[in-house]
């Protein structure tokens, strides 16, 4: 389909949005927590995805368009039961292995509070075919939060609005 713009500057012929592969999955309960290591986040529902390419049963994002992406993870985390030295940490894996990628990371103390929410984001090259990223949390003491983002009004009862969600998009394909 050829691009064209008439008279008024309207453009047709192409759908901005058509490439983007953009997505956004979430937790939809509650789990409880793993602490001292490295815990995928069990990502298991969708809000969208224009491409299909986050597997809910793996919790992965595997795009099948090269390029460069720019990917997001929060994760809530509720009943923290001491709020000394507490740490609640997200981070990226891709293809399984740890790299350098930037930590949204709280560490907490008495000023805070028991319900945290830290996000880290990322600009990822992947390969178009076999390139996967996971999202993966941290801490020594509370649980994730879940919850259903399916509605305005399920989001508004969630914890205060602290959920947990990965969510991203093409860039640029190369």
């Amino acid at each position: 389909m050829a691009v064209t713009i008439n008279g008024n500057g309207t453009i047709t012929g192409f759908d901005v949005y058509a490439s983007t592969g953009s997505f956004k999955a979430y937790l939809s309960e509650d789990q409880a927590e793993t602490l001292n290591a490295d815990t995928i986040i069990p990502f298991d529902a969708e809000l969208w995805d224009t491409k299909g390419w986050f597997d809910p049963s793996t919790h992965r994002y595997t795009p099948q368009i090269a390029g460069y992406y720019h990917l997001f993870c929060s994760a809530g985390f509720e009943n923290i039961t001491s709020n000394e030295n507490r740490k609640c940490m997200v981070k990226f894996k891709k293809n399984g292995s740890s790299f350098i990628s930037p930590r949204g990371r709280f560490a907490l103390d008495d000023t805070f509070g028991t319900i945290y929410n830290p996000m880290t984001d990322i600009f990822l090259q992947f390969n178009g075919s076999s390139d996967y990223v996971e999202c993966f949390y941290n801490t020594n003491d509370g649980n994730i939060v879940g919850g259903d983002l399916t509605t305005e009004s399920s989001v508004g009862s969630i914890s205060n609005n602290v959920v947990t969600q990965m969510w991203g998009y093409l860039v640029e394909p190369s």
